[in-house]
């Protein structure tokens, strides 16, 4: 094995490393946790609770926002592996990529109201506020859905990972999907700061990233940089 082959396969195992990289920051975000608060609440209840938080919570977005961005350079990789296994015009690889993208950008703006409302404990606003970033949240399991059914078909069709994974991303997408209809909720576990949409779409997701990380890193074949590149302009392209 020459050294340019060597490199391109270590920087082929280092960029599928960042998803537990991701991981990593998302469980040192749930350290600051302080519960959830619904926008429901009375806004003297939501003031104190980011009064009382401010600081924690700026250290979680922190962390989540972090988290997000090594999941930015995790995403070609994987979808690069599964345009190599869909061959063609590698459709579904490249929905992956764009749903994937969309869903992080999404959750920045949630991470960048999030913070607002820390910074800001005593705008009389809040509630308001507050029930956009729980929407934007929410709204960001969408396109997460997309991208985690697009990987489950080219597993299952393609053989591009372990069938086990394509029937886990295939679960994984359903706890993505339900919070979507606490845009309908007043009240209950679907309602915003409920449990279903504060925190179902998060351990399974979890769980799969862990799974897809390690599956790349001990992918068996060589990987070329050109052909790396190559995959992720032309997701990109099919976003345009």
């Amino acid at each position: 094995m020459d050294v340019e082959t060597m490199d391109a396969r270590a920087s082929y195992r280092w960029a599928a490393a960042t998803g537990l990289a991701s991981v990593a920051c998302a469980a040192g975000a749930e350290v600051f946790e302080r519960g959830a608060v619904r926008a429901t609440e009375t806004p003297a209840r939501i003031a104190a609770y980011f009064a009382d938080n401010h600081q924690a919570l700026r250290w979680q977005a922190l962390l989540f926002m972090v988290s997000s961005g090594f999941a930015l350079w995790f995403y070609p990789t994987l979808t690069h592996h599964l345009a190599r296994a869909e061959g063609g015009r590698a459709r579904l690889a490249s929905t992956a990529l764009v749903a994937a993208i969309t869903s992080i950008g999404l959750t920045f703006v949630a991470l960048t109201l999030q913070i607002g409302l820390a910074t800001a404990s005593g705008y009389a606003g809040q509630p308001v506020l507050l029930a956009t970033a729980n929407a934007l949240f929410m709204v960001a399991c969408v396109p997460n859905a997309v991208m985690l059914t697009a990987v489950t078909v080219v597993s299952l069709r393609a053989h591009a990972i372990p069938a086990w994974m394509g029937w886990l991303s295939a679960m994984t997408a359903l706890t993505q999907v339900v919070p979507v209809f606490s845009v309908l909720a007043d009240t209950g576990p679907l309602a915003s700061g409920g449990w279903a949409s504060a925190w179902l779409p998060y351990p399974l997701y979890t769980v799969w990233l862990v799974c897809a990380a390690v599956l790349l890193i001990r992918a068996p074949q060589t990987v070329h940089h050109h052909q790396v590149m190559g995959a992720s302009r032309s997701a990109l392209s099919w976003a345009g």
